[in-house]
């Protein structure tokens, strides 16, 4: 016959907020400090659970309170408080502008070095060639191609000696810096489209002296392209005998040019575009 096991000689009666749980942890405060305490069947164990709770609980208060003063201070000093700027009027974007400025401050030396070089120093340097060519292609191939060969006959072929404005390096940077604005005419409603189809039918035979549309271009456009048509740099006039042309050469294509004229823009590309380095190493691809 089984007998009933016997309960234990000495079981303390311990409240229930101190009971001991099943994940091994206080009650109370939680911790598995209390929880070995209450292990012991002892008063002894749990007079000392007793008080490790009750330190516990003033720690807790303490660390309220710190992270409340803590909180407080941050925000005087810092902006966190609508459009309060905070005493030390600190934010992520002027961090942000001050350590790129402090970047950029220590290559000054190295770019004022290389803008003085002479051109002929650039060309024969392949590691400021290659910076060149990383330049032209953040600022320049988006309209003239990675090439730099021109594209969508809206942008010229940057490669050729073909400039409207020059091709030195002196007119380039001249260009680069002010930027350009064409300003051909529409001479259609001028001449009419007869003698808009003359001129047209002309430049394309340029060298026939006895062509109809002679006269016409003579009277109309030889005052800014010349009377033999190699252009003028300095009013951006190109050269139209060279069969070197910007909006194409077809009979369409030169025919809408006259009619409609044409009013293309380099934008300048200023200090805060391209530093003095930066423009001589372009001026050195360009000019090459």
């Amino acid at each position: 016959m089984r007998q009933k096991q016997r309960a234990p000689a000495w079981s303390p009666k311990i409240p229930h907020r101190y009971e001991f749980y099943s994940d091994i942890h206080c009650g109370y405060c939680r911790c598995r400090h209390c929880s070995r305490l209450l292990a012991r069947p002892s008063l002894a164990g749990v007079l000392a659970q007793q008080s490790h709770c009750l330190w516990q609980k003033r720690r807790s208060h303490s660390s309220v309170l710190g992270i409340f003063v803590f909180s407080l201070v941050y925000l005087m000093l810092y902006p966190g408080l609508g459009s309060f700027a905070g005493l030390l009027n600190w934010s992520q974007g002027k961090r942000l502008v001050s350590s790129y400025e402090n970047y950029e401050a220590s290559f000054d030396e190295r770019r004022a070095e290389i803008a003085n070089l002479s051109l002929a120093e650039v060309l024969v340097d392949p590691v400021l060639m290659a910076t060149a060519d990383r330049i032209f292609r953040r600022e320049c191939s988006a309209c003239h191609g990675i090439d730099g060969r021109g594209q969508a006959s809206l942008f010229p072929n940057l490669i050729d000696t073909d400039w409207q404005w020059g091709s030195s390096p002196e007119q380039i940077e001249q260009t680069l810096r002010g930027g350009r604005n064409a300003n051909m005419p529409a001479w259609g409603p001028i001449i009419g489209e007869e003698k808009t189809r003359d001129v047209a039918s002309y430049l394309l035979d340029f060298s026939n002296r006895e062509h109809s549309g002679r006269s016409v271009y003579e009277q109309s456009c030889a005052a800014c392209h010349g009377a033999e048509g190699a252009g003028n740099v300095f009013l951006g006039a190109p050269n139209l005998a060279d069969n070197i042309w910007l909006y194409g050469g077809d009979i369409d294509s030169i025919l809408t040019t006259l009619q409609e004229g044409r009013l293309g823009k380099m934008p300048a590309f200023d200090d805060r575009r391209l530093d003095a380095m930066q423009l001589k190493l372009i001026i050195a691809k360009l000019a090459k």
